[in-house]
């Protein structure tokens, strides 16, 4: 099946490895030419916007402006949680960096959630394909499931084990109780956010599921997941 976009240049409006790499995967059917954004990552624009659609149309727009010949992809997603009134949503990436990770974004979700039965939560993506005309189109995804505490799967403590601790042996133990430990044994840059696939997946179940996605294998998460369905969107709108 080809595609009205076959063999045509489209700019990713991102510095994110791991996100860059499952927009590679994905759009595979589309045959396309997906460059990475080549500009200093300190030179992205400052998202201002109030929803998800604002925030990728700033994205968008910012990277359309340096590469005016080429269509540009740009996406914005977050977590929205249903009992804290669907915070963090566009703010997703600032509570997790502002927190410092997985260890401490689990701990202070986990405190803030502690009085709530109710634990739905749901991913949101929001693609914004802006073409050389100045216009653009959105295409919109969502994974519908629950917060899951302490975190599971590519975790602190899955690491810890690999030396041979005792004391942190067990996958059910509340991960942030050894986030010390963890920082005294490995360097900043393999507790940062890219080591960990994609920041709030160890605390993210997906409805119908036993698996967070960070348990997940990357090709059951990419079926699942808001961005694949976003993107599915996108690939069904320029299939012929």
């Amino acid at each position: 099946m080809s595609s009205l976009l076959q063999n045509k240049k489209i700019i990713l409006a991102s510095h994110n490895p791991g996100k860059i790499k499952e927009f590679q995967y994905l759009l595979e059917p589309l045959q396309i030419k997906l460059v990475p954004l080549d500009t200093p990552e300190h030179e992205a624009p400052e998202e201002t916007g109030k929803t998800f659609q604002e925030n990728a149309l700033i994205k968008a727009r910012h990277a359309a402006h340096q590469h005016k010949d080429s269509f540009v992809l740009a996406d914005d997603s977050g977590l929205e949680i249903e009992a804290l009134d669907n915070q963090p949503g566009v703010y997703t990436g600032r509570w997790y960096k502002k927190a410092g990770g997985i260890v401490q974004i689990a701990k202070q979700l986990e405190t803030d959630l502690q009085n709530f039965p109710n634990k739905k939560a749901r991913f949101v993506c929001v693609l914004c394909l802006y073409h050389p005309n100045d216009t653009y189109e959105f295409f919109e995804g969502y994974i519908q499931g629950e917060m899951v505490f302490p975190p599971r799967g590519d975790n602190i403590p899955v690491l810890l084990q690999d030396l041979g601790s005792s004391k942190l042996h067990s996958q059910s133990s509340r991960t942030y109780q050894y986030a010390a430990a963890a920082r005294s044994i490995f360097p900043a840059h393999i507790l940062n956010y890219h080591s960990y696939s994609f920041g709030y997946d160890p605390i993210f179940q997906p409805l119908g599921h036993e698996q967070t996605f960070a348990q997940m294998s990357a090709e059951e998460k990419q079926t699942l997941s808001h961005r694949a369905k976003a993107v599915a969107k996108l690939i069904k709108a320029y299939q012929v």
